[in-house]
């Protein structure tokens, strides 16, 4: 009995390899998506930039790897689901935001978003089912660098977004509204 206890103590405390694996995946996602912004030299991404447009696509394709299926709403909110056992299942929302402050460190945001992928991908590995469907949201805004209001993203996911944000403008003059407009056209414009 003890000798199987003592070898139950060291399974259970053992690394567990695949822990590890994901734990460098993160970092080398992390150090990847450091790299997509919009200053040369430093990493800056914001709101519905082009920048932020390659990073949901990196991430989206991430998002994919680990099995769940990807949108980007009217804000550019990437949305990765994993589906629940019943299409009505309660949904578990994790996620933070992919937009950066000017001289952005890495993780800040980026790993909010990463950290659910690497478990969901684990959860699929396992091949174990959760009894409610999960979804990771890399918001499209945060930060608050480009219109001086911080939150929008999280705002159009949640549907409160008001005249006033959407008459927020940037340096370059243009509104919160202009930029949602061109964003829904290239989403319209995108082959299926």
């Amino acid at each position: 009995f003890a000798s199987r206890a003592f070898h139950d103590f060291q399974r259970m405390n053992a690394p567990d390899r695949s822990i590890a694996a994901a734990a460098s995946l993160v970092a080398a996602r992390l150090e990847e998506l450091a790299r997509i912004s919009d200053e040369p030299g430093r990493t800056t991404r914001t709101f519905l930039s082009p920048a932020m447009r390659r990073a949901n696509a990196r991430v989206g394709g991430w998002m994919r790897a680990a099995g769940l299926v990807v949108r980007e709403d009217d804000v550019g909110n990437l949305i990765g689901r994993l589906a629940g056992p019943r299409p009505r299942a309660k949904i578990l929302l994790l996620g933070s935001h992919l937009d950066t402050v000017r001289d952005a460190g890495r993780f800040d945001g980026p790993l909010g978003v990463l950290l659910p992928l690497a478990a969901l991908a684990e959860v699929r590995r396992r091949g174990k089912k959760l009894p409610f469907a999960v979804e990771v949201l890399g918001f499209s805004e945060e930060e608050g660098v480009r219109f001086g209001s911080a939150y929008l993203g999280s705002k159009g996911y949640a549907g409160t977004l008001r005249k006033a944000d959407l008459a927020l403008r940037d340096a370059g003059g243009r509104s919160v509204a202009d930029v949602l407009a061109e964003h829904h056209a290239r989403k319209v414009s995108r082959p299926a």
